[in-house]
C-alpha cells in the first residue's frame, strides 16, 4: 500500500473524536504559539472532512469541531 493509499483510508475512518485526540496528542508539550498554529491548520482539515460526510449527524460535528478548533486560543 503506498502512502497516498494509506492516507485515504485514514479517511474513511477518521471520527471527529479520534481526530480531536489525534490533535491533542499532537499539540502535546508545544508551546502555546505552535498550538494554534495545530489548531488553526487542524480545522481546516476537519472542513475538508466536511465534504466527505454523508451524514448530516456527523457533517454537523465535523462543521462543531472545525468551528471550535479555529475559535481556540
Amino acid at each position: 500500500m503506498t502512502d497516498k493509499e494509506k492516507i485515504m483510508a485514514s479517511y474513511d475512518e477518521a471520527t471527529p473524536n479520534s481526530f480531536l485526540k489525534e490533535v491533542m496528542y499532537s499539540c502535546e508539550g508545544c508551546t502555546k504559539g505552535e498550538k494554534i498554529n495545530i489548531r488553526k491548520n487542524a480545522a481546516v482539515e476537519a472542513r475538508d472532512m466536511i465534504m466527505l460526510c454523508d451524514d448530516g449527524y456527523d457533517r454537523s460535528n465535523w462543521k462543531r469541531l472545525a468551528f471550535n478548533l479555529s475559535r481556540s486560543k
